[in-house]
């Protein structure tokens, strides 16, 4: 995905617990905002804004990319 090119309708959400395809049972979803808090195009990252409060019961995750 090329996060400089999302533009302001575009949704994104962070799900979290979701461990196999098809069993969603414990998983959450928090919303994202497409706008990032912080950016740098050299070094190739982006800090996005997570609404709600997803560190209360994740503590430590381990993230990849999903291309659908």
């Amino acid at each position: 995905m090329d996060w400089w090119s999302l533009r302001h309708n575009t949704a994104i959400e962070l799900v979290l617990g979701y461990v196999r395809e098809g069993v969603s049972t414990d998983a959450k979803t928090f919303n994202v905002s497409p706008v990032p808090v912080e950016k740098d195009r050299e070094l190739d990252y982006s800090i996005l804004e997570v609404f709600g409060r997803p560190d209360n019961e994740f503590r430590n995750s381990n993230f990849r990319s999903s291309n659908r």
